[in-house]
């Protein structure tokens, strides 16, 4: 019998339709009802859980004297009968996989059968608390890093078990609330719902499985093939979670390093799951059970390896200092024999390096053209000694051997240059490339990191067209602004159309000037020297600045004021918010080929950057400003 959701009738026939106690039609998630016997066999005691794809229900086997049994309902949900056929067919090849898998930190799965347009899993009944479940109900919103990392080694060991099967079955849906600790504190894997076969013939997934901010990029429908490395990711994502309280689903793909959230967390701890969410599998450790060594490194045999050849003799030493009456030695311990464990010697991983990038790099600006020397290493600069700041015009800019253009005194009020504030002008949208995926992101000029939004393309990413698109059919219209490719000759007017700058002269020393638009005048010879021509000039919308590159560093000049003025170093890509106040710009950070989105004040006096993406093991192009 099925129970309606709307009136709560649980007398509807299996097949029914329509409520017969509402006339409502039934939700495809109708529950069965208390009593309901399946396959001739399982009677229904109770709804155990739900979701979207189904429900489990805590059934009694008639045939085994009312054994408890838990059975996991799947859905169906295609479009057409080829898709129908196929994942049927799949599914019974898995389930006939499944059933024969024992492991002690597995339900035993003991049948499978289809009833009613709903195929169900018969598997063995685990009492207990999720791990979700225990971390809301954790103090301090935390669990302890012993007791984690007793279920991660348990976690792993399943994992590997799994993986090691002839063909491997990848897990794809890890997370807290898959994963059951018994009162005997064994842990237990209990959705198999999305499991798949590895097959490593396969290009892609057909399907994009498991739950946002645990599954890997590669999990996504068309971005590549899940694999054990997939676990690994979702793996750390579920360790990461546990140990800083912070839910990953607000934020996919972006994760802080451990310790920076909980600063009592070890370092060897930190690193390894650092290294278990790195975006590009290759990163990532190569096996559930070379994580699992990362983690019981620090914990096995309380002392490194290494140790173990000076405890004795150093024991004996201090023993013998001790019957001296070494009472100072016992209280300073000053070879550290009394403390705990030493872990900063151990590797993080056998088989593959630990992520250099052990603290988030906090991207400080130091400028090329004035060293910071002056100031002693280990000594306070003096307050009153303000730090050097870069004159408006570097020194080999402009050449004496050339007679200056003619200028002409603007006639116009000269534009304040007070400094604005960093505000809310806009989102800024970029790209993230995880190996051969693409993924659209977004941050704004208030934020610390970025958000992902969804799986992209190369034709549909920032890096081309007017608005950027996800593959899941959402788009951001963006702004370029007024930009000119630098190249000679050149003319680039100003929006207003009053006022064009014109280049001209070999790469190596160009001569750029500001010209009015009506009669051809000079206003401003503004520069002399080497341009970066793969970065554009560009106006800002109110026609009073435009801007260039020299070398990496960016500079301001305008119509009304002579010269130009540096607005700040290490610009990549540059590109002005729609109000003309600030710029966004990549900046290489970390390892090789990562950056990270900064954005600056580009009118006043030279501001700090800041950074508003703060990952750099994030590989981010193309960062855009949002209309």
């Amino acid at each position: 019998m099925r129970t309606c959701e709307k009136c709560g009738f649980d007398h509807n026939r299996d097949t029914a339709q329509f409520c017969s106690g509402c006339g409502e039609p039934m939700s495809v998630h109708a529950l069965l009802s208390e009593g309901t016997l399946l396959h001739e066999r399982y009677r229904v005691r109770r709804v155990l859980g739900k979701g979207g794809m189904g429900a489990v229900y805590l059934v009694e086997d008639t045939k085994l004297y009312g054994k408890l049994w838990a059975v996991k309902e799947l859905l169906e949900r295609f479009l057409d009968s080829g898709d129908r056929a196929e994942a049927v067919a799949q599914f019974q090849h898995e389930a006939k996989i499944l059933v024969g898998l024992r492991h002690p930190n597995l339900p035993q799965i003991v049948d499978a059968f289809e009833e009613g347009g709903r195929h169900y899993l018969v598997m063995e009944y685990v009492e207990g608390q999720t791990l979700e479940e225990m971390l809301e109900n954790a103090p301090e919103d935390v669990l302890l890093e012993k007791q984690v990392l007793g279920w991660a080694s348990q976690a792993c060991d399943v994992l590997e078990y799994l993986h090691s099967h002839d063909p491997p079955v990848i897990f794809r849906d890890l997370k807290p609330a898959n994963i059951m600790i018994t009162p005997e504190g064994q842990v237990k894997l209990i959705d198999f719902g999305v499991a798949r076969l590895f097959d490593p013939s396969k290009g892609t997934d057909t399907l994009k499985m498991g739950t946002v901010g645990y599954a890997p990029p590669e999990q996504y429908a068309g971005q590549g093939q899940t694999t054990p490395r997939s676990d690994v990711f979702a793996l750390g994502a579920t360790l990461y979670e546990l140990l800083t309280g912070d839910n990953p689903e607000a934020h996919p793909f972006v994760f802080q390093p451990v310790r920076q959230v909980n600063r009592r967390v070890s370092t060897q701890t930190s690193l390894t799951i650092d290294k278990a969410v790195q975006l590009d599998p290759g990163a990532r450790f190569v096996s559930a059970r070379a994580m699992r060594a990362a983690l019981q490194g620090r914990r096995q045999g309380g002392f490194p390896r290494a140790a173990l050849f000076v405890g004795v003799p150093l024991a004996l030493i201090v023993l013998g200092v001790l019957g001296a009456g070494g009472w100072w030695f016992f209280q300073n311990d000053p070879l550290g024999v009394f403390g705990s464990a030493p872990t900063a010697e151990i590797a993080v991983a056998p088989a593959t390096p630990a992520p250099t990038d052990t603290a988030m790099p906090t991207a400080t600006l130091i400028s090329t053209s004035t060293p910071l020397s002056t100031v002693p290493t280990g000594t306070p600069a003096p307050t009153n000694t303000p730090m050097p700041m870069p004159t408006a015009t570097p020194t080999p800019t402009l050449l004496p051997t050339r007679t200056p253009l003619p200028t002409r005194t603007p006639d116009l009020t000269p534009v304040p240059t007070s400094p604005p504030t960093i505000a809310a002008t806009g989102a800024i949208f970029y790209t993230i490339e995880a190996g051969s995926s693409l993924y659209l992101a977004r941050t704004s000029p208030t934020s610390s990191q970025g958000e992902v939004i969804d799986p992209t393309s190369a034709e549909y990413s920032t890096c081309t067209g007017a608005e950027a698109k996800t593959l899941t059919g959402q788009s951001f219209p963006l702004y370029y602004g007024y930009r000119c490719s630098v190249m000679s000759p050149q003319e680039c007017r100003s929006p207003d159309g009053q006022y064009k700058v014109v280049i001209w002269g070999p790469a190596g020393n160009y001569q750029v000037t500001v010209q009015r638009v009506s009669d051809g005048e000079i206003v401003q010879a503004t520069y002399n020297g080497p341009l970066n021509s793969n970065e554009a000039l560009t106006w800002s919308a109110d026609s009073r600045y435009f801007y260039f590159v020299i070398g990496n560093e960016l500079h301001r000049a305008s119509p009304y004021e002579a010269g130009y003025q540096p607005v700040v170093a290490d610009v990549k890509g540059y590109y002005l918010s729609p109000d003309g106040t600030m710029a966004v710009y990549l900046k290489a950070v970390g390892a090789v080929g990562g950056y990270d989105v900064m954005v600056v004040n580009t009118i006043g006096p030279r501001g700090e950057p800041v950074n508003v993406t703060n990952a750099p093991e994030t590989v981010k192009k193309c960062a855009r400003w949002g209309r």
